[in-house]
């Protein structure tokens, strides 16, 4: 038996290798649970009535209303990083490998995070590396959020980062401003990457954050943006996609609602595959699947 450094008791048995406190010492020698322990070891040291803390249930991370100014700061710094010689290779990335307009990406305030060794940000925004930087607006062009790309982020790691919720609340839906705007109906889309894809193609659009956050209010702020024109879902093939489209079919109940048969990949996969004209016509002009519910 010894006193650890902490001034707390402790035994170690070196024939079976156990150890540990006093509390410990009961468990192991006669199979009490801790609480056991602790009681006897109260009733012995003459503090009766020993009870556990009860446990509190966890509290959720605070959110706020409205975007944190720091969140605007770092959108205005990503967006001149984008421009310059230092955001090149996001530029590339976007521009290049994704096939993004560099104007749709101009007006929709995009930036790239060269990473926190070369531009400081304050605790709660994305720090895993460099990133295409993608704000959420709202439809009058206001920031109301902003999601991380990461180009290559490391194993076991997510491509997308969010700022904590006491900066910004998730809005679940952003809208994309389109400088070329044709005509056609309104693209729903699932990531913002998505929604400049459409915009890059002429159409207006909006952009699900993810797959999960299909709801009432979201199908509401669909169809406000819409104002009275068609709709036209283009969520992601996978079964997520699929099950989210479906749901908002259901609640934009009522509405002139299509859907775009993406039966593998997303949108920008059939950018990049050259199923999407530069200024589409109809939706038969995208070259991709079409069924109206």
């Amino acid at each position: 038996m010894f006193t650890d450094q902490r001034g707390i008791g402790r035994w170690k048995c070196w024939s079976g290798g156990h150890g540990g406190t006093a509390i410990d010492a009961l468990v192991t020698a006669r199979g009490l649970t801790i609480a056991q322990a602790l009681q006897e070891l109260s009733d012995r040291t003459g503090l009766r009535d020993y009870r556990p803390p009860e446990r509190t249930a966890s509290q959720p991370t605070p959110t706020r209303a409205g975007v944190d100014s720091s969140i605007l700061r770092y959108v205005e710094a990503c967006e001149r990083i984008l421009w310059s010689p230092a955001g090149g290779h996001v530029l590339n990335y976007l521009v290049n490998q994704r096939g993004l307009d560099s104007e749709v990406l101009r007006v929709n305030r995009v930036g790239a995070d060269p990473g926190p060794a070369v531009l400081p940000r304050p605790a709660g925004l994305p720090r895993g590396g460099v990133a295409a930087v993608l704000p959420t607006l709202g439809i009058e062009g206001d920031i109301t959020y902003v999601q991380a790309r990461y180009l290559d982020p490391p194993p076991g790691r997510s491509k997308y980062d969010n700022p904590a919720g006491r900066l910004a609340s998730n809005p679940k839906l952003g809208w994309i401003a389109t400088p070329n705007h044709t005509h056609g109906p309104l693209l729903v889309c699932e990531g913002i990457i998505d929604g400049l894809t459409a915009a890059t193609a002429g159409y207006q659009a909006v952009s699900l954050l993810g797959a999960t956050y299909v709801d009432a209010e979201v199908a509401r702020r669909v169809a406000a943006t819409a104002f009275q024109g068609p709709i036209m879902l283009a969520l992601d093939g996978d079964a997520a996609g699929q099950a989210a489209s479906e749901h908002l079919a259901q609640l934009l109940d009522g509405r002139h609602v299509m859907t775009l048969d993406l039966i593998a990949g997303d949108l920008n996969d059939h950018l990049r595959a050259g199923a999407l004209p530069a200024l589409p016509s109809p939706a038969r002009d995208l070259g991709i699947g079409l069924a109206t519910p």
